[in-house]
């Protein structure tokens, strides 16, 4: 038996240390039906870092983390886990990265417990397969879904399926993930969870690149923000770097203030209305 899952076993990618380079994005441009969308960014990732994707509707947060998966076409270069992703096989990977989309829906009536098991789909025909079940079944106690398990996925609300999409990811066990707004749909206490287990996964080396419109949720859960407008990156740095009253003003062009969490020091957003 032994013997036979030997001659099966596919080799498994090793895992990043915390601070090498997960991601590395170099001049990369999009361009979509002749309109440039994204314009020469540059972004990097480490292993045990949460990057926080920040800026108004349209500035390209979600053409930029696409690009990253390998789903839409660019210029430039990107390596993931130090090679160029272009290299990447689709099955190895997908045992790399984990990808959570906005788009939520499915044209099948699959169970809750189906979709997140999609995540374990890369780790067929590896040694890793036997931890199937334990993964799923964590997932979805992380993400609150466990009495979700025998519910037919397009029976739930959008909430509860952006948290199900949130598991699978969780279960398919890869050192990145990429997750594009996933908070958009959740309540306040959904919204923590999903990001404080971001976090807790960047602190034991995960490399977590997230799209948020929310930037008190960008400064009280990451490492670092991109700020991006009109395709371009405006600022990067730490959320205190980034997350500044002048900056954001004029980049949302409406007005803010900011102040700090007598709590935690890290910087709150306010608008100022009038």
């Amino acid at each position: 038996m032994i013997a036979i899952f030997k001659e099966r076993m596919i080799t498994l990618p090793e895992r990043l240390e915390i601070g090498e380079t997960a991601i590395s994005a170099r001049n990369v441009s999009v361009t979509i039906s002749e309109k440039p969308i994204l314009k020469d960014v540059d972004f990097e990732l480490r292993a045990g870092e949460v990057a926080a994707l920040v800026g108004p509707n349209g500035a390209g947060k979600s053409t930029l983390l696409s690009a990253l998966t390998g789903d839409l076409a660019f210029t430039g270069e990107i390596d993931i886990a130090g090679k160029p992703l272009d290299t990447w096989k689709v099955t190895d990977l997908a045992r790399v990265r984990a990808v959570q989309t906005q788009q939520n829906q499915l044209a099948f009536p699959f169970t809750a417990y189906d979709v997140v098991e999609m995540g374990r789909s890369p780790w067929q025909r590896s040694i890793l397969e036997v931890e199937d079940e334990s993964a799923i079944s964590e997932a979805m106690e992380k993400s609150d879904t466990s009495r979700f398990t025998d519910r037919r996925y397009p029976s739930l609300s959008g909430g509860e399926k952006s948290r199900v999409s949130f598991a699978r990811v969780l279960a398919q066990r890869t050192s990145i993930i990429l997750l594009d707004e996933p908070t958009a749909a959740l309540d306040i206490k959904h919204q923590e969870s999903v990001l404080g287990i971001a976090r807790e996964m960047a602190d034991e080396g995960v490399a977590v690149v997230v799209v948020l419109h929310d930037l008190n949720l960008a400064a009280a859960y990451s490492d670092t923000v991109t700020l991006l407008s009109e395709g371009s990156v405006v600022a990067k740095g730490t959320p205190r770097e980034v997350l500044k009253a002048d900056i954001i003003s004029n980049v949302y062009h409406y007005p803010v203030q900011v102040i700090t969490n007598p709590e935690t020091g890290e910087p709150i957003v306010l608008p100022i209305r009038k």
